[in-house]
């Protein structure tokens, strides 16, 4: 699959996924208001058992979006995307986004997932980058199931 663009706005880097701290993780979810899980231990179990965390600081420092890419070589998940509410719009989401299929795609993991609410506005970028909705699941296969094809 062709590579896909990871360019971030200007004064905008990815964060080395060592340098993240869980607190930063728990900070950037409460202020998109995604505070679900606050205990530091699960997240730093997250940073250290994901196939790959992308992480961008803005000029300060601060760590602004963070997505995670988790599983194993023949299926992985794209999961715990968010970017803060004051930097969304300008592209960091995307660049996010596309770096996490661009691994999976250098892995040859041929199976990507990602949950998506029936009100994400979201749903038809990633049907764009070739994912299919099954529900609230989208699926992104390199490969098919043959049954799948003959429905095609």
């Amino acid at each position: 699959m062709p590579r896909l663009s990871e360019q971030l706005p200007e004064t905008y880097t990815y964060a080395d996924p060592g340098t993240i701290a869980p607190n930063e993780v728990i900070d950037l979810r409460d202020a998109a208001d995604w505070g679900t899980e606050r205990n530091e231990d699960v997240w730093e179990g997250v940073l250290q058992q994901s196939i790959a965390t992308i992480g961008v600081r803005d000029s300060r420092d601060s760590l602004v979006g963070i997505g995670f890419l988790a599983g194993n070589p023949r299926h992985a998940l794209l999961c715990d995307f968010v970017v803060h509410p004051s930097h969304r719009g300008i592209g960091i989401g995307s660049a996010i986004l596309n770096r996490r299929i661009n691994i999976a795609d250098a892995l040859n993991i041929p199976y990507l997932y990602t949950e998506l609410a029936a009100t994400n506005k979201l749903r038809k970028q990633y049907e764009e980058l070739g994912f299919i909705s099954t529900g609230h699941a989208y699926t992104r296969a390199a490969r098919r199931h043959p049954s799948e094809l003959a429905e095609s």
